[in-house]
């Protein structure tokens, strides 16, 4: 495993990371990832999660082998927020029930009406989400703190 990953900015810290999260569905998923943001940038949990499956309905956030990059623009946010979750299990992630598993999923959160910066970012995340060289050291990491240390390592682009 390489030292570090060129990863763009920004990067989940230790408390955007949940670990072996236990989420038997796509909803579970996105609720605890939800929580977590609330608990961070202040946007109720209810309305992210209506934003996100609003976005979903327009077509999978799959974007590489077991990875998903759901995302959506908050007016609450000054800048850019990311937060990964590990899951214990893959889990049916395809809006159109092609049983496409996931077990990364990342989810982007934008200052509202910075479409150009949102793009970018979307962009710059899902290409490094299909490098499988990452995403397997991201499933091996033993732990949070391990998996923390990994994404910390990476070279952060801006």
């Amino acid at each position: 495993m390489p030292a570090a990953f060129s990863l763009p900015s920004p990067l989940p810290t230790s408390e955007h990371v949940l670990f072996r999260l236990a989420a038997k569905n796509k909803k579970q998923c996105l609720q605890a990832l939800c929580a977590r943001a609330q608990s961070l940038c202040g946007e109720e949990a209810r309305a992210l999660m209506d934003m996100l499956q609003e976005r979903e309905k327009l077509g999978s956030t799959i974007v590489g082998p077991g990875a998903a990059l759901p995302h959506a623009q908050l007016a609450a946010l000054t800048e850019p927020l990311a937060l990964l979750a590990r899951l214990a299990a893959p889990i049916d992630f395809d809006p159109e029930g092609d049983s496409q598993q996931v077990d990364l999923v990342l989810m982007l959160l934008v200052p509202a009406g910075e479409e150009e910066q949102h793009q970018s970012l979307l962009a710059r995340w899902a290409r490094a989400l299909r490098k499988t060289e990452l995403t397997s050291a991201l499933r091996a990491a033993a732990d949070a703190d391990a998996l923390h240390r990994l994404l910390a390592g990476g070279n952060a682009q801006t």
